[in-house]
Order: structure tokens, then sequence, then C-alpha cells
């Protein structure tokens, strides 16, 4: 089984988002029913590539094999190889004003060479560009999003993000968000993001291609790891420090 993994963070090898992806990975490394061939596993960090945005201009449309830009001449024909071939694709991202990051956007508009020039309607009854048939080289493969927020909670945070994925993936994407980051790396919070960490990896070992993470994984990953007023007032007092520090 082919895996990518892909971080979109500005912060690259220093992100905190970094290191809840790459404990799934070391749980999926661990589980028996995800069969990680040697060498196959790839990574990009977006922040340090050239990837220009998309202009729409559907010549990518023309390379029916390949699926590549002759236009921008930048690295992301790179990506769209692997990305195309992978079975699981893990992203890694902060929330960035209720959205992803640029450097993940510009991939994702890129990603418009995927789409079919078709219009047709799903089974929900809207109107789509679906998948085209021959994009990906696996026919079940599925996405993983984990992503970090320095909001309190989930809800009315991450709600622009969840309607991309149910519009582009429907129901082969999972979602870890986790937010409360901006005490990641504070002593009130080691013992907290010890046990997430823990609780990443062995969502990681039981991962199904077929179901995505488990309820129990999902409902535990779900929990706020501090009070959210508590959260609130911690945060500002950071930030405070943040801001008077520069």
């Amino acid at each position: 089984m082919k895996l990518l993994l892909i971080n979109a963070s500005p912060h690259g090898e220093n992100s905190k988002t970094l290191l809840l992806a790459r404990r799934f990975i070391r749980g999926l490394t661990q589980n028996p029913a995800i069969p990680l061939e040697r060498d196959t596993f790839r990574s990009y960090h977006l922040q340090s590539m050239n990837i220009q945005e998309c202009n729409a201009c559907h010549c990518c449309w023309q390379d029916e094999e390949n699926f590549t830009c002759r236009i921008q001449g930048d690295d992301m024909n790179e990506i769209l190889s692997d990305y195309r071939r992978a079975d699981l694709v893990v992203w890694s991202f902060p929330l960035m004003f209720y959205h992803f990051p640029a450097a993940m956007k510009r991939m994702q508009e890129r990603l418009f060479v995927m789409l079919s020039p078709e219009l047709v309607r799903n089974q929900a009854g809207y109107t789509v560009r679906p998948i085209g048939a021959k994009f990906f080289s696996s026919p079940n493969r599925r996405e993983v999003f984990i992503s970090t927020a320095a909001f309190p909670t989930v809800v009315h945070n991450y709600e622009g993000v969840q309607a991309v994925l149910r519009m582009l993936y429907e129901d082969r994407a999972d979602e870890i968000f986790m937010p409360q980051s901006t005490l990641f790396n504070q002593p009130i919070m080691k013992r907290k993001i010890a046990r997430y960490l823990d609780l990443v990896e062995s969502a990681g070992a039981v991962y199904s291609m077929t179901n995505g993470i488990d309820a129990r994984h999902r409902a535990r990953l779900q929990e706020l790891l501090l009070d959210e007023d508590f959260y609130i007032q911690e945060s500002n007092r950071q930030n405070e420090k943040t801001v008077d520090s520069f």
C-alpha cells in the first residue's frame, strides 16, 4: 500500500500538527490491515515547494493519461504523480482564517485536473464534477485530514473545511481536528497532549481502508482537552505574552 503525507503548515518541520500526523502514521505501521510497502512512503512539505495558483486554462484536461500541467512548470506535477498513485493520503495543516493554509489551497486548486469535464447529478441530486475514472490508481483510496486550531472548539470553526471535504471526497475522507492548540507546548497541557498523541497513534493502529477511523476513536478524539472557558482565559494570557515578546 502506498502512503503519502502532505504537510501544509507554514512552520514546515516545526509544525505542531505534523507531530499528530506522524503519530497517526506510526500507528499505521503497527496496523496488520495496512500493509505498507517498502520505499512507498512519500512526504511533501508544501511551504518549501514551488506551487503556483491554477490559471483555470483547462489544458490539464487534454492529458488524459498523465494528468499533468504543461503551463506552470512548477513542482505540482511531481506531487500529482504521487497523489494519484497513493492508497492513503494524510494531510497535515493548521486551521487558518477558518480554512486551509494558502499553500494547501493552491495545491487543492491544482487538483482541478482530477475532476471530470462532465457535469453530472450525484445520488443526492446535486450537480457536481465527479472525480475522473482514470485519475486514481486505487479505487478504494482514502484521505485523512489532521488539523490543529487555536480556537477552543471544532464547532463553529471547521464547518467550511468539512463542507469542502464532503463535496470532494464524500465518505472517503476522515478527520482528526484538535482545537485548543495555543497551549500545545505549555506545561498545563503536557499530560493531556501526551495522552492525545497516544490516542492518535492508536487510531492509526486500527484504521480501516473500508470504514476509516472507528467510532470509539472518533468520539474520543472529539473530546475537548480543557474546559472551553478556562482555555479561552489561558489562551488570551498566552497570546498577550506572545504579542509583548515582539
